[in-house]
Parts: C-alpha cells; sequence; structure tokens
C-alpha cells in the first residue's frame, strides 16, 4: 500500500459518479442499514479511489453485478429522543484485516459526516489551544512516521511486536477509511469538505493533549489558592467510577461518569463488530463521540469478556512530563489495540502498558467477566486489575480482594503509594488538605456513606448519578463534589461536570449490554438548559437545547 494509493482513495472523485451515487441512493438518505459495497470487487478498497465506493441500501446490491459487501453500518440519529445517536457495524470476515479496518472507519465516516461537521467547532473550542498547534502539529507528524517505521521495522520481528504494531497499523488504516467515508459523503451533498485529514485525527488525540500542553507549557501551582488549585484539578481531571458485587456476591456492578466539558455531549454509543483474523475481541462496545475510534470517556465492553474504564489523574510533578516523547504509541491508539487483543484483564495491562506515551494519565479498571464465579466467597485473582500510569512507568496489580472486602471507587486520586508519591500528591495535601486525599477527599466519603446500601443496578443509577450539594454535608456546598459533578450550578460556575452515565453488571455485559443516561445529572438537581448557561463561550451546535433524558438501553445489532 503506497503513499499515492492512499492519497488516491482520499482526494480522486468525480462528478459522474457523484451523480450516480446520488440517483442510486435516492429516497435512502434517513436510512437506518447500509452497506459499503465496492467495484470492481477483485481490487483492495485501500486501492481504489473514491468513485469505486457505493453506501446502499440492501434492496439496490446487485444491481450492476459482481458486487462485493465490505461492511454494513446501522445508525440512528436519535440525539434530540435520548441524548445519543447509535451505530453499529460490523465487516464481512472474508475481506483482509486491513480491508476490514478501513471499510469499518469508512462507514462510520459515512453516516456521521454531517454530525462530525456539527460537532467539530464546539470540540475544537474545548480542546485546543490555537497558539499551540505547530508544536501540536509537529508532535503528530513525528509520532506518526515513528509509528510507521515501527510497523515496517515488525514485519521481520518477533510475532507478538509484529502482532501489536500490525493492529496499530490497522487502526491507522480505520483512520483513513473514517476520512474517506466523510468524503465521499459530502461529495454525495455536493458540499465542500470543512474537516481535514489533520483535523480527523485531532478527533483521536484530544484526550492526550491536555498533557502535551503540560509539557510545553508548565503550569505553575506554588502560588495558588486553596480555591484555585481544586477548581484547575477539576477541570483537567476526569470522571468517577465505581464497582461492587451485590450482597449475595451473585452479581458484580460497574458504573462510570464521564467528567468533560459541556461542549462534549454530542455523543454517540458505537458498537464495533470488526472480524479481525485471530484477534479475541471481536466486538467492542463504548460510549463515545463524533468522529473518536476510541471512547475518551473511557467506558468498554469487549466480547472478549472484559469490562474496561478509568478514571483520570493528574501530574504535579512538572519533571516527570521530560519522558513525553513523540516515540511512543499515544494513548488513544494503545487503547484500542489493548481493547481488540486482550482475552484477559492482566493482559490489558501489559499492552496498554506498552510504549507509554505518558499522555492522559488514568487508573485504568479492568473486569474479566469470565473469572466471575456466582457467590463464590473468595474471587479469582484475575477477576480484576488495576492499572495507574505517568509519564515514564505504569504499575498494575490484581485488586479482587479489595472487591470481596467492600467495594472499588475511583475519583481522580492514584490508589498506588508509588504513583501518588511521584505525581506530586503529598506536597498538595500537605498545603491544600483532604481533596487530595484518597480516603478522605469528598467523593471518597460518599462512597464510604452510600456504597453499602448499592445492591441492584437500579441502586448503582441512583449512585453514579448522585448529586445533592446543597443538602450534603460532605459536598461542602459544592456542587462540583459529588459522584456526578454539576460545576454550572456553582456561583460563576463552568460549563462542566458529569456529562453521562453508564452501567453494566456480568450478565449484560457478556451480551456488550449496558445501561447509559446523556447530559448532567437531573436526579436531585433541575435539569441543564442551555439557555441557563453563557453560550457564546461554550459552543456546543448540534445539541439538544435541555437533557431531560432517561436511561437508554445499548446492545449491538450484529
Amino acid at each position: 500500500m503506497t503513499t499515492n494509493n492512499r492519497t488516491k482513495i482520499i482526494y480522486c472523485t468525480t462528478l459522474l459518479v457523484v451523480v450516480l451515487s446520488l440517483m442510486m441512493t435516492v429516497g435512502v438518505q434517513g436510512a437506518d442499514d447500509l452497506f459499503l459495497v465496492v467495484r470492481p470487487s477483485s481490487s483492495s478498497p485501500m486501492k481504489r479511489s473514491l468513485d469505486s465506493f457505493y453506501m446502499l441500501p440492501k434492496a439496490k446490491i446487485n444491481l450492476l453485478g459482481g458486487d462485493e459487501v465490505h461492511a454494513h453500518v446501522h445508525y440512528d440519529e436519535t440525539t434530540n429522543k435520548t441524548g445519543w445517536a447509535l451505530l453499529s457495524l460490523t465487516t464481512n470476515p472474508d475481506e483482509t484485516d486491513a480491508d476490514q479496518a478501513f471499510a469499518a472507519g469508512f462507514v462510520e465516516g459515512y453516516v456521521t459526516a454531517n454530525l462530525m461537521e456539527t460537532y467539530w467547532p464546539g470540540f475544537n473550542n474545548a480542546s485546543y489551544t490555537p497558539s499551540l498547534d505547530p508544536q501540536l502539529n509537529q508532535f503528530l507528524d513525528d509520532n506518526l512516521r515513528f509509528m510507521r517505521r515501527k510497523i515496517a521495522e515488525s514485519r521481520n520481528g518477533n510475532t507478538n511486536e509484529k502482532l501489536y504494531w500490525t493492529h496499530v497499523g490497522l487502526v491507522l488504516d480505520q483512520v483513513e477509511g473514517l476520512y474517506a467515508g466523510y468524503l465521499k459523503k459530502m461529495a454525495e451533498q455536493f458540499k465542500t469538505p470543512t474537516l481535514t485529514l489533520l483535523e480527523m485525527l485531532k478527533f483521536q488525540v484530544a484526550a492526550d493533549t491536555d498533557d502535551l500542553y503540560s509539557k510545553w507549557q508548565p503550569t505553575n501551582f506554588d502560588n495558588m489558592s486553596k480555591e484555585e488549585i481544586e477548581k484547575y484539578t477539576l477541570l483537567h481531571t476526569r470522571c468517577t467510577a465505581f464497582i461492587k458485587y451485590s450482597e449475595d456476591k451473585k452479581n458484580l456492578f460497574l458504573t462510570h461518569a464521564t467528567w468533560a466539558p459541556y461542549q462534549y455531549m454530542l455523543r454517540i454509543y458505537k458498537h464495533y463488530r470488526i472480524n479481525f483474523k485471530d484477534t479475541p475481541a471481536k466486538l467492542v462496545s463504548f460510549s463515545s463521540s463524533p468522529g473518536w475510534l476510541a471512547s475518551g470517556d473511557d467506558f468498554y465492553i469487549t466480547s472478549a469478556g472484559l469490562i474496561v474504564t478509568e478514571t483520570t489523574n493528574s501530574i504535579y510533578n512538572q519533571t516527570l512530563y521530560n519522558y513525553v516523547t513523540s516515540e511512543t504509541v499515544l494513548y488513544w491508539m494503545r487503547n484500542i489495540v489493548a481493547n481488540r487483543l486482550a482475552n484477559s484483564a492482566k493482559e490489558w495491562t501489559e499492552l496498554f502498558a506498552k510504549y507509554n506515551s505518558g499522555t492522559y494519565n488514568n487508573q485504568w479498571m479492568i473486569i474479566d467477566t469470565k473469572k466471575f464465579v456466582p457467590g463464590a466467597d473468595k474471587s479469582d485473582p484475575e477477576l480484576f486489575y488495576i492499572l495507574e500510569q505517568i509519564p515514564g512507568d505504569c504499575m498494575s496489580a490484581s485488586m479482587s480482594h479489595i472487591l470481596d472486602e467492600r467495594y472499588w471507587p475511583s475519583f481522580n486520586l492514584p490508589y498506588f503509594s508509588y504513583i501518588f508519591n511521584v505525581s506530586g500528591y503529598p506536597e498538595k495535601l500537605k498545603k491544600y488538605g483532604d481533596f487530595f486525599s484518597y480516603d478522605k477527599c469528598p467523593r471518597a466519603k460518599i462512597f464510604k456513606r452510600d456504597a453499602p446500601s448499592v445492591n441492584t443496578i437500579e441502586d448503582v443509577k441512583k449512585l453514579i448519578r448522585y448529586n445533592d450539594y446543597q443538602h450534603d454535608p460532605l459536598s461542602l456546598g459544592d456542587a462540583c463534589h459529588q459522584i456526578a459533578s454539576r460545576c454550572d450550578l456553582n456561583p460563576g460556575g463552568s460549563a462542566f461536570g458529569a456529562i453521562d452515565a453508564k452501567v453494566t453488571d456480568i450478565a449484560f455485559a457478556r451480551r456488550n449490554f449496558a445501561f447509559a443516561q446523556s447530559g448532567p445529572t437531573h436526579d436531585q438537581e433541575p435539569v441543564f438548559k442551555w439557555n441557563n448557561v453563557n453560550s457564546p463561550a461554550n459552543p456546543h451546535p448540534g445539541q439538544p437545547v435541555e437533557f431531560d433524558f432517561n436511561w437508554v438501553s445499548m446492545a449491538p445489532i450484529y
């Protein structure tokens, strides 16, 4: 596969074929199910120009003869009804892995093209600093060169390295397919594309950039007041998670709330069934956003029996950023590769730790549902692992015994003493108090008080959406200091908080099934409405005006 071929895929199209494609798809623009057909079928789709690709409903396949279906996508744009768009896709297992990756990206790029264009302005405003674009663009270029060099070198290397770098290459193929599908849709609509291939890549790396910016523009924490450093930390760390057995230990629950700028609230729940050869997880289901191939939240269920999630930790020791270089693999890529290749919780941690970029430094939690035994007195050590990452290092261990003793909470503070100390938390704890204490911060105390009463999936839903800051003394009167933060409710508040919640249990996860709710919590607090926020400072095109949504069942179609 040459650079010229890839360029041809992305940029070559003709008016004649655009007109033909429009004629063939007339009347199906709102269709839920479309198939990617490549003509002629004898050539790899990655070696064809855009005029060889057709997105057709089933009834129109085989009209010209010799058609070959490479992927099938089901897409529902239900944002204004449920708070989520829904996407399921599957690929043809008879095709090569590279062609399947490209096809998976293509069908998603095609059906979500308009949503990506709508999402980009608000996302870009919340994610990127224009003055740092030259450094970021150079870093991404250097990083791509490094990965492509390693992919080429691995072809003659050992089996494990070859498999790893092959899958890195497949993710890059999927990104290129995503952009090609986007361009195809723009051409059919006679619209000039507003997104570049670089911007398609920026969808992927958004979570990594916060630490890259910290490397290039270090933050001076020394002179911050208590209020300033708490606000900084809240706005630069993300998420709450919780794992617990039912009282009889016949079930195990996992839940996660994404904390993010409200400009991120244009959401898609995705199910990718990509039938790569010899890959444990053919199906990965996850909460996500337009243009993102990873979750970013992160919340995943894989057909290898794994549930994967995380919350973010901060880095206060600026010297650690010396370990951040372009000759690593960024978080988003390592995450996708680990989800596809891991068959156990421990294996996931080993895969994810490879080529650590030191960006998006999280506490990861991985449950292996295959190791769950209902009612067992003692958990299998392989049931539950955590991994904590800092620039230059990762630390992981089984935490199954903790689940036997109580529950597992996660709230943006490191568990491992080594990670806590090296990251610079002890100085902050001494100077600013319990906000930086693993045992005494507000969410730790709330979990300690409320977790014992959680025994059903409905209990879990209530816990992960909990925010009663006006009446809960543990919140210290701050709407951010809750399980589901609502920083917008504080005086002069920020458009930041828990923008969703996801819940699953063992039985549901074994079917890649979860429940999800979009938007800031409104269990105890008022429904979030954009007209109550300074909207010009927070562009949010395409979002509902208010987020009065219920829980939604999320299940794959393929």
